[in-house]
C-alpha cells in the first residue's frame, strides 16, 4: 500500500533478488503496475490517493537442499521515481 503527493501515470514493477553472493535483476516482471492495482483507484493515481498493489511470480528453482534468498520489490514511476519499495527475506528448500 502506498500514497504519493504526486499524480502518478504509470508503475513498472522490478525486482531483484540476492543469491549467493550475487544481485540479479528478476526476469519476467513484464506487466503493467497500473493493471495490478486493487480495488480503486486505478491509473492516474491522483494526489493522496492510496493504492494498493498485487503481484505473485515464481520462486525460481533450486538443485540444492536449502538456500537464503532476499527479493528487493519496488514499483517505478514517470521519470524512474520509486514510489514502494520493500525486502523479503526467506529460505528456499528442496521439495521431496
Amino acid at each position: 500500500m502506498f500514497a504519493k503527493a504526486n499524480e502518478i501515470t504509470t508503475l513498472t514493477p522490478v525486482a531483484r533478488y540476492h543469491l549467493m553472493s550475487f544481485l540479479f535483476k528478476y526476469l519476467g516482471l513484464n506487466i503493467n503496475g497500473c493493471d495490478n492495482l486493487v480495488k480503486k483507484p486505478q491509473c492516474p493515481l491522483k494526489p493522496n490517493d492510496v493504492g494498493t498493489f498485487k503481484l505473485s511470480f515464481p520462486v525460481p528453482n533450486v538443485h540444492i537442499n536449502s538456500i537464503s534468498i532476499w527479493i528487493e520489490f519496488s514499483l517505478i514511476g514517470q521519470n524512474e521515481k520509486v514510489h514502494s519499495c520493500f525486502q523479503v527475506n526467506f529460505l528456499v528448500k528442496k521439495g521431496d
